[in-house]
């Protein structure tokens, strides 16, 4: 059950959707100063919220003595952290196929619940479904290193994700709502096409 600080999370997540779609859509509506409230308050609520929940960032934030209430310069200075994270783990890991090591690596650095059975898996594959199964998506990148990086998102950063670009988009390609509409419900599914319904305001094609 998601947190009384998780729900708000969520819920300035919508917000902040909806004035992207004011500032894409150009029609005055934009309200810099209050998206500007909204996002620090969002980053804020999500550093306070990391720090308790993701074990590599508490460790990130107590070695640069950053506390919950820390100002966003203070963040921005010492608490940004590169895609490196995501490929902290021991490379050595994948090819002898222990994925109990690499799943307790995905503990590290995330903030949500590993399925258990993970670490049983055969192959990366194996691994990755057992993941997704266990309602943890992860996104997987070779980037230019040629080291998989491993982004895990929960179900409510998994809707996010899908949700965010086709909310923007669709002030920006110039075809009628209706077939906008049935083409993001067929894409995203119902349940990520409701994120962008609510944060989408009414218009006319």
């Amino acid at each position: 059950m998601a947190t009384a600080v998780e729900r708000e999370i969520h819920e300035l997540g919508g917000k902040l959707r909806a004035a992207a779609n004011a500032w894409g859509a150009g029609d005055g509506a934009f309200d810099e100063a209050d998206a500007t409230r909204l996002r620090h308050r969002a980053i804020a609520l999500c550093h306070a919220h990391y720090r308790a929940a993701i074990p590599a960032y508490r460790r990130l934030c107590d070695e640069a003595c950053v506390a919950d209430d820390a100002p966003l310069a203070v963040l921005a200075e010492c608490c940004v952290v590169t895609d490196d994270l995501f490929k902290s783990y021991d490379a050595a890991w994948v090819g002898a196929r222990d994925f109990a090591a690499l799943s307790e690596w995905l503990r590290d650095v995330c903030s949500e619940p590993v399925p258990a059975d993970a670490g049983g898996a055969h192959d990366v594959d194996d691994w990755l479904e057992r993941l997704e199964r266990g309602g943890l998506h992860v996104l997987y990148s070779s980037g230019t290193s040629g080291k998989l990086s491993f982004v895990p998102r929960g179900e409510a950063s998994w809707d996010a994700y899908r949700a965010n670009g086709p909310s923007y988009l669709m002030h920006q390609i110039r075809v009628p709502i209706a077939q906008l509409e049935s083409v993001f419900a067929r894409l995203l599914g119902d349940a990520a096409w409701a994120d962008v319904a609510i944060a989408y305001p009414p218009a006319d094609g």
